[in-house]
């Protein structure tokens, strides 16, 4: 397992490069040190409409969330919208 510099780097890097969170990459490594078999990222941007990538374990799930439109049956997904703000993700301390 890679060292949490190394981690951090790869996320920066792919920051800048997005293709480097799917497949084999950075959602893998993070999913590997949180003891999962998935990652995800899904972005919703202003108009509702939704991107995501994935790693390669998390792919054919998630395209079959989407094609079914199970998003739309996710009881909790309004909540957490409805909730979420960007102070719920940033803390200074």
């Amino acid at each position: 397992m890679l060292d949490e510099h190394e981690i951090i780097a790869r996320i920066y890097v792919a920051a800048a490069v997005p293709e480097l969170w799917g497949g084999r990459g950075v959602l893998d490594v993070i999913a590997e040190v949180a003891t999962c078999t998935d990652g995800v990222v899904i972005a919703i941007d202003d108009e509702g409409v939704m991107r995501w990538i994935t790693n390669d374990s998390a792919a054919p799930k998630l395209e079959v969330y989407f094609r079914e439109n199970w998003v739309v049956q996710n009881p909790y997904l309004g909540t957490v919208l409805a909730s979420a703000s960007l102070d719920s993700f940033l803390t200074l301390k």
